[in-house]
């Protein structure tokens, strides 16, 4: 497929912002998971792309980096690639490496995330390992092994000590698809979290503003748990009603034996009631009028009923539950 000039630079933003709406659906489903997000967090240097605090005061840096031709062997990462210096800039490793000593002059815990479309290989692919958390960490014990590989990396470090504490805090996540990352919270989004359409579009939509305002949402840029909530038109879930609306003109088929149904009740024999029949004649009415006289006696009860009354005010809510 050819590309523009400047789709490189267009769906690299997409990939970003895929990455801080994969962050926030990951919040909205654990919203203890972190105290605040920051979005193009200029102060956190060539790790800016989204910084977030997590509960127990560690600082994640995600790194996004995207390529348009994840296919081509070329893009792949070695050590190497991330050591070479391009165009007279320093080295992807020796930047990431830098911020990531500012950052720890002011918090105990980083942990530096590079994400990409990008997979590793070579001196990369064999260094590293799968954790628990979903990401590679690199093994320090294969990476020294390689004397020659761990000096030249030693090199954008003052020392091979600093070197070592940098990488144990690096990590990577590799082969992360554009598209299925789309497809993947959408639908985390809507049948996990019951959120909907005009809110996943609203979520995208300022996810990208805060990407471009600078301290948006005011007054610093962080970005807190209701702001997430609010933009994403998304409320906890509440109870249904459970109060079945009785008819003006309801009429006890039975008045005898609703009353042996009351007495039997009342009494602490233990035991299970059934009352079945077809549709439409009336249990769920009937139990309803028996749960109100109950009431009125001071018995103790409790009632849950699934029937759908279409002039039911949660109605709807009823349907997207039985959906889910």
């Amino acid at each position: 497929m050819k590309y523009t000039k400047i789709a490189g630079i267009r769906r690299g933003f997409e990939y970003q912002d895929a990455q801080a709406i994969d962050l926030f659906v990951r919040w909205l489903m654990n919203p203890q998971l972190y105290r605040w997000v920051k979005l193009e967090a200029d102060e956190y240097g060539y790790l800016d792309d989204i910084v977030a605090c997590r509960n127990d005061e560690t600082i994640e840096c995600i790194q996004v980096k995207y390529t348009l031709h994840p296919d081509d062997p070329k893009t792949n990462w070695t050590w190497e690639d991330l050591i070479e210096s391009k165009e007279k800039k320093p080295p992807l490793l020796k930047k990431w490496f830098d911020s990531w000593k500012t950052i720890k002059k002011f918090h105990e815990n980083v942990e530096v995330i590079i994400v990409t479309n990008k997979s590793p290989t070579g001196s990369l692919y064999s260094t590293i390992g799968p954790s628990s958390e979903g990401y590679f960490n690199v093994n320090l014990k294969r990476l020294k092994s390689d004397k020659e590989l761990f000096s030249k990396l030693s090199k954008i470090a003052e020392s091979k000590e600093e070197l070592e504490k940098f990488l144990k805090d690096l990590r990577f996540n590799f082969d992360r698809d554009l598209e299925t990352l789309w497809e993947h919270n959408h639908y985390k989004f809507v049948n996990r979290l019951s959120g909907t359409e005009e809110g996943w579009n609203s979520l995208k939509k300022t996810t990208r503003e805060w990407t471009l305002k600078r301290n948006e949402p005011p007054p610093d840029g962080k970005i807190y748990f209701h702001h997430v909530k609010k933009t994403a038109l998304w409320v906890d879930p509440k109870p249904l009603n459970q109060n079945f609306p009785i008819p003006d003109d309801f009429v006890l088929f039975d008045s005898v034996l609703f009353e042996k149904i009351v007495s039997k009740l009342s009494k602490s024999e233990g035991g299970i009631l059934i009352f079945y029949g077809t549709a439409g004649v009336g249990k769920s009415t009937f139990l309803s009028f028996l749960y109100q006289e109950l009431r009125k006696k001071d018995f103790p009860v409790i009632r849950h009923h699934y029937y759908i009354s279409l002039t039911e005010e949660s109605y709807y809510e009823r349907l997207k539950k039985i959906e889910l």
